[in-house]
Parts: structure tokens; C-alpha cells; sequence
């Protein structure tokens, strides 16, 4: 089952293009294609290791492989069998939702088409060498009974053998597209979309899209020392910071300041001469009263020495 992930905004699938283009995963893309890729991959719910799987990408535009529409025929419901997969015939049998049909293609069929050729009438080279010939009319045979049989198996999607007959390219030449910049009336002021500095821009489904004070200590951490991000603006440092201060503030305001100590021997309570007095000084009679008030200033630790003070004196008589 596929999980439906929260769209990449148009920053982001244009950083992720930028980096297809410098990592050269694709060959030698330029950023405008790193983008569409990117944004196809968004689009589909697909990582760049299953779009590499499906698809070849050339003259600037994805090309499904032979193998891969198959696959997916197949995962459809759909069967095939192959009956020839020569140098001089493709031969495939499909059957799919209770159509089917044999479809073929042949060397003879396809010599002299000019997707074979060359602008200067020599045979590409997807079709000069004999096993290249199998591969490339098996690939073409594939495409012609999954798109007759099974359209929604490849979408209008075409076999890079198909794709490299629209242009007259060598096969597998990127095609490099030169993107016109647009200048801007002097006067004229980019509009560009409030940010919410608030909200935390980058991070997986997790963190992207929550508020500083909703996130962890760690997370706020991480971000404000992400320097490398330009989606991290100095708007967003100001408000982490903000939010770690008020947190700190918090933090020492529950700080209990410690009480002195008190010394329990002495008595908390009643007029001068009493309060502060030793329970040592006190009579037996004024003892056996205290250790039965029920005063906020008599502690537990308070009626414990005067319990002490009647033990040992109980003792002394004996």
C-alpha cells in the first residue's frame, strides 16, 4: 500500500532538482530537469531508486523501460508469454481483463522506418549489433501489446526505443535545454509569500509544518544550528531563540530556592520565653500538651524531638 506523503512545496522540489543535477544520478541533467524529476517522483509517491527502475530519462522527458511496463502489466493481473525473442522477430502473447493477442514485430518490418537510421543514413546503433537489434525489437514489440491490450498499464508512456525515433538525437544523447531568464522591470518588486516564521520549514512529516513550541529541545537545536538551509531564515533563528528562552525562563522559575534549616529542638510557637525555648526547659506536663498541637509551625521532625525528650527522660528515670 502506498502512503500519500505531504506534497514537497515548489522551494523544496527546486533545492531536490539542483541536487539530481550536481549528483549526476541521472547523467547529465541540467536543474529544470532535476525538477520535473523531482516533482514526478512528489508526485507519485516514488523514490528516485524506483523512478530509476522504471524509467530512463532522456531528451528531456521520461521514457518507461520495456521490463518495467511489463512488470507492471503483470502486477496488473496481466500474463504473457514469449514466443520469439530473436535478432529478426519479437513475439509476444498477452492476455489481460479477458483481452488478448499476439503481436510481432520483425527486422524486415522495421529496416528501412527512420527511427532505424541515422540523419546520415547509417543504422543507429540500438539496432547495429545483433543482440542490441533483439533487445530493441523486443522492447517495441512489448510497448505495442501492453499500450493495445492494457493502456492504463503505461499511461501513454513509451519504451525508450520508442522515445529515441521522436528526435534525431544518437540514441541515449541528452538532449540539453537552455532555459531563458527572466528579467524584471527595474521598478518592479518580487511578491513573495509571507512566511510564517513560527513554523518550523524543513524535517520529515514529523517536524515540517509544527510549531517551535511544539517541538522537542533536540529538534529546536538541530534547527537553529542548520546553517546550510536556506529555508532557515534568520525570522526563524530569531523565533527558535525566543522559544528556548521562554522555556529556560520556565525551567528556573521552578527552581525551588531552599529554606534554611530549621533547628527542631526549639520550640516554633507561643509568646516570648516560650517560642524559641529547648524542649530540654519545658516540664513534662508542657510536653505531653505539645506533642499533641495541632499547629502548621509543629512539624513532624518538631514532634519527633519532643517525643526524643519524653523517651529520655522516661529512661533516665528508670
Amino acid at each position: 500500500m502506498t502512503i500519500k506523503m505531504q506534497p514537497r512545496t515548489h522551494a523544496e522540489l527546486v533545492s531536490a532538482g539542483e541536487l539530481l543535477a550536481h549528483s549526476l544520478t541521472f547523467g547529465q541533467i541540467n536543474p529544470a530537469e532535476g525538477y520535473v524529476i523531482a516533482s514526478i517522483c512528489d508526485n507519485e509517491c516514488m523514490s528516485y531508486l524506483e523512478f530509476m527502475e522504471t524509467y530512463n530519462w532522456m531528451h528531456a522527458s521520461a521514457s518507461m523501460k520495456a521490463d518495467a511496463m511489463l512488470a507492471r502489466f503483470c502486477d496488473m493481473g496481466g500474463t504473457y508469454v514469449v514466443k520469439d525473442r530473436t535478432t529478426d522477430l519479437a513475439r509476444i502473447s498477452v492476455e489481460f481483463d479477458g483481452r488478448k493477442g499476439e503481436f510481432k514485430i520483425t527486422w524486415d518490418d522495421v529496416k528501412d522506418e527512420p527511427f532505424t537510421k541515422k540523419n546520415d543514413g547509417a543504422t543507429k546503433s540500438n539496432y547495429a549489433t545483433p543482440r542490441k537489434r533483439m533487445q530493441s525489437l523486443w522492447s517495441r514489440a512489448v510497448s505495442d501489446a501492453v499500450h493495445t491490450i492494457c493502456p492504463q498499464a503505461c499511461k501513454g508512456s513509451y519504451t525508450t526505443e520508442e522515445a529515441e525515433s521522436f528526435v534525431d538525437s544518437a540514441p541515449g544523447e541528452p538532449t540539453r535545454v537552455t532555459l531563458p531568464v527572466p528579467i524584471s522591470p527595474p521598478d518592479a518588486a518580487p511578491k513573495l509569500k509571507p512566511v510564517d516564521a513560527t513554523v518550523c520549514p524543513i524535517g520529515g512529516r514529523n517536524v515540517r509544518g509544527y510549531k517551535w513550541q511544539d517541538m522537542t529541545d533536540e529538534h529546536l537545536a538541530l534547527a537553529i544550528d542548520a546553517d546550510k538551509d536556506a529555508r532557515i531564515t534568520d525570522a526563524h533563528r530569531s523565533e527558535i531563540k525566543f522559544e528556548i528562552a521562554r522555556r529556560n525562563k520556565e525551567r528556573d522559575a521552578e527552581i525551588v530556592t531552599p529554606q534554611p534549616v530549621q533547628d527542631v529542638t526549639l520550640c516554633p510557637i507561643g509568646p516570648d520565653g516560650i517560642k524559641g525555648k529547648p524542649w530540654g526547659e519545658f516540664s513534662d506536663a508542657e510536653l505531653n500538651v505539645a506533642v499533641t498541637l495541632d499547629d502548621p509551625a509543629l512539624t513532624v521532625s518538631h514532634k519527633a524531638a519532643i517525643k526524643f525528650e519524653i523517651d529520655k527522660r522516661k529512661e533516665g528515670d528508670k
